[in-house]
């Protein structure tokens, strides 16, 4: 699926990032279990929101993160437009149930290494 995130766009004019912006995306998220939050949808592409987690101080907000660092301006958010079924979902619908059971998910670093271990923990959610 597609995403991109959500009440952020470039700032220079044209619609063109500032140089370094990618970079300092994958800093942000490389190699980090990171929540998302469907915050709507624009065409065939999700608008999230992503939190970085993993610090015992306070979460990181990536989204604002850019901006704060001007890499990125604000801009209105989107309103969910429709309902929409996704892996991120289920994986939320799983996380209350063990919420409200006692269960805990595995909050260590090592949880999400990369992309692909990210995939096959959707499938087994999904096969569940």
């Amino acid at each position: 699926f597609q995403a991109r995130l959500s009440g952020v766009a470039p700032s220079l004019p044209g619609h063109r990032w500032v140089n370094g912006t990618s970079k300092r995306f994958l800093q942000l998220v490389a190699n980090k279990p990171l929540c998302a939050k469907i915050i709507g949808n624009k065409g065939s592409s999700l608008e999230l929101e992503l939190v970085d987690t993993t610090s015992d101080e306070s979460d990181v907000y990536i989204n604002e993160r850019l901006v704060l660092e001007q890499y990125a301006i604000c801009q209105e958010k989107p309103q969910l437009t429709s309902q929409i079924s996704t892996p991120a979902q289920s994986v939320e619908s799983e996380y209350m149930h063990k919420q409200n059971s006692g269960e805990h998910f595995d909050k260590s670093e090592n949880h999400l290494q990369d992309m692909e271990s990210y995939k096959n923990d959707i499938e087994l959610i999904q096969e569940k």
